[in-house]
């Protein structure tokens, strides 16, 4: 994705972009491009699987951008389904709309459902259609020495290569600027400011109860609590309210500001290829986006 760029090599360039900080931190513009790539490559794949004579259910787009605190927070996810554990820990999806115990499918799973009830052989050919299987697949190597596998056949590679020109592409741009983003944990955990918005976390925390050291603590537990009772009616209305609380507290303690204002702050400590990587990907991001858009809106 590098190229020789003389400028960058001298002392990199002045400064991110607001796209690229958009794109890195998954924020701003981000949120309308992505659904719209979203939307269009379900469609995509819809009339692909319709063509191979199999039936495909389009995703459907929420009907406004999420800001950021949505995104990271996701509250009416977290009404719904907690920290989605209870899902996890279900032995089977049930049937119908419904998972057992009344939890409803998550966005995107009517298609996994149908699946499900397929015979083993019909289900075979419904997934080669999708993603073709494994003498298909494809890896790229990423930052990080991370790699990514994907399938370069099947409804998910037509739609992908319509939106993006390339699956190289697609693939750098789905994953590339989030490894960008995650090499900056360290950096946002580290600062001060952090620090201070998770004490008021866990503040807030403690005056409703629990003892949670962090966000991250609260999930580890509950897990474990899945892993000793399993998925019970009485551990999903645990989950939940846990998981709705820490939101809560979240948003009271401004974790979701302070997080994305220290990400788009040490962005600018990436080194000068990563951001040269990024400011190509952002170029292709937004063409696959503006694509999108022309194909469903």
């Amino acid at each position: 994705m590098s190229g020789p760029d003389a400028a960058d090599d001298e002392g990199g360039p002045p400064g991110l972009t607001a796209a690229e900080l958009d794109l890195l931190t998954r924020s701003g513009s981000y949120a309308r491009g992505e659904r719209a790539l979203r939307r269009a490559e379900s469609e995509l794949i819809a009339v692909c699987m319709a063509d191979k004579g199999f039936p495909y259910r389009a995703g459907r787009s929420a009907s406004a951008p999420q800001s950021y605190e949505e995104q990271l927070l996701g509250m009416d996810e977290r009404r719904k389904r907690g920290y989605g554990l209870y899902a996890q820990y279900l032995d089977s999806p049930g049937g119908g709309e419904k998972r057992e115990g009344g939890e409803p499918l998550a966005p995107g799973m009517e298609n996994d459902a149908y699946v499900a009830q397929l015979s083993e052989a019909e289900a075979e050919k419904y997934v080669y259609a999708l993603r073709g299987d494994a003498s298909d697949r494809r890896e790229m190597r990423l930052p990080d020495d991370q790699t990514v596998t994907f399938s370069g056949k099947g409804c998910e590679a037509v739609s992908r290569q319509e939106l993006y020109g390339s699956l190289d592409d697609w693939a750098a741009s789905e994953h590339v600027p989030q490894i960008l983003n995650n090499s900056l944990t360290d950096r946002v955990t580290e600062d001060p400011e952090y620090a201070a918005a998770m004490r008021n976390w866990k503040e807030c925390m403690d005056a409703k109860g629990y003892s949670y050291e962090d966000p991250d603590d609260a999930y580890r537990k509950l897990k474990g609590e899945y892993g000793e009772r399993g998925a019970t009616r009485d551990m999903r209305k645990r989950e939940i309210e846990v998981a709705t609380d820490d939101g809560t507290c979240a948003r009271k303690a401004r974790v979701p500001d302070t997080v994305l204002s220290l990400r788009r702050q040490h962005a600018e400590s990436l080194p000068a290829t990563d951001k040269r990587d990024l400011r190509q990907l952002t170029d292709i991001w937004e063409a696959a986006a503006t694509h999108a858009r022309e194909l469903t809106e």
